[in-house]
């Protein structure tokens, strides 16, 4: 299986590596599949195309919706996004949704001699609720940010066998080479690209919210918040008195009546608060821990986009929140930089995925 943490800490950098050619990225998230073709050239990466399309509709769901598909209706979608997007190349990188995987950081006891190994696997059992024979599990030593002479901190990252073959099936289908799948959190760190020291990404998705904490270009945290944007669309509908999909695109316009956009500001503030106050703790508690301030929280994620979002953040956090723009990493033609701005937090994933195989 091709899962390893070769590359996962890996500068990000718009230079080629001299080989020319195309590569698509695919986030098939929860509730839609984005892709980004980047074509490498001779010394730079530049974007070829994009696109999205939502997968409530393939389950006969409204838009928005966040849904499981079966394998049929995933390769429908993604020879649709294809299609439309004008994605020619033969080469995919498909990102691996958090929920397809298990990750965590883990302190074991420093002991001089023994098998390493053997120690990460007892404690993988603990977490992992399938058997280790299922999976292909990866681990590595994180290095020392406070001295810890008597611990040594572990990243360990599995991967279903089953959900793994199941996306080299669903590359294969569309008639892609398969390259080696990436667990998105991976995908989202390559595409941030930040030069702070140490930072915090916050993806706002339609199912849940994640953070991240990374230090000197390595994740040291990993924590997820049941809450996301699909139950925004939901209450929005309801105050509307409107189906979930109106609610949705109201919900993504640029011109909502005054009324309109209070209302959203109010169920944003009301569904958020108790995630962005737990997301605040496992960063001062990040900050605790080590005695290390996390000096930026970059936001990635469809919810990123809204400005009641940023705002409602920057107050609870009491840090610097930046919206992502990984397209600043590869070249694009002038007229879409505003275009790429403004969209670049819902396609982090995707653009990441593919930067890993043009890197």
């Amino acid at each position: 299986m091709a899962f390893s943490f070769k590359k996962l800490f890996k500068n990000v950098s718009t230079q080629s590596t001299g080989n020319t050619g195309t590569v698509v990225g695919i986030d098939f998230g929860s509730s839609s599949i984005k892709v980004v073709e980047l074509e490498s050239r001779e010394d730079f990466v530049a974007l070829k195309t994009y696109g999205e399309l939502q997968l409530g509709p393939y389950a006969e769901e409204s838009l928005g919706s966040t849904v499981e598909l079966e394998a049929e209706k995933r390769t429908e979608a993604l020879v649709d996004v294809m299609r439309e997007s004008g994605v020619t190349a033969k080469k995919g990188v498909l990102s691996l949704p958090l929920s397809m995987s298990f990750i965590t950081t883990v302190q074991l006891e420093h002991i001089e001699g023994q098998d390493m190994d053997a120690r990460v696997q007892v404690e993988a059992r603990k977490y992992i609720p399938i058997p280790l024979k299922d999976v292909s599990l990866e681990w590595t030593i994180l290095p020392e940010i406070k001295n810890q002479e008597a611990t040594e901190e572990v990243l360990i990252a599995a991967v279903e066998n089953n959900a793994y073959q199941g996306m080299n099936a669903l590359l294969n289908s569309v008639g892609l080479t398969s390259q080696p799948t990436e667990i998105e959190l991976f995908c989202a760190q390559r595409a941030v690209a930040n030069p702070a020291t140490t930072y915090a990404i916050l993806d706002l998705g339609a199912a849940t919210t994640k953070v991240y904490i990374v230090h000197e270009g390595i994740i040291y945290k990993i924590h997820r918040v049941f809450s996301g944007g699909q139950l925004v669309t939901a209450e929005f509908a309801k105050q509307l008195q409107l189906e979930p999909e109106g609610a949705e695109n109201i919900k993504r316009s640029s011109d909502m009546t005054e009324p309109q956009q209070a209302a959203l500001q109010s169920i944003y503030s009301n569904l958020y608060q108790r995630s962005f106050q737990e997301v605040r703790r496992v960063i001062q508690g990040f900050e605790q821990q080590t005695g290390t301030e996390i000096e930026q929280v970059v936001l990635t994620g469809g919810v990123a986009a809204s400005l009641h979002v940023q705002q409602l953040l920057r107050d609870r956090l009491e840090k610097e929140c930046v919206v992502i723009n990984g397209f600043s990493n590869v070249a694009y033609p002038a007229f879409m930089e505003d275009t790429l701005k403004d969209i670049a937090p819902s396609f982090s994933v995707a653009l990441g995925a593919a930067l890993r195989q043009v890197q």
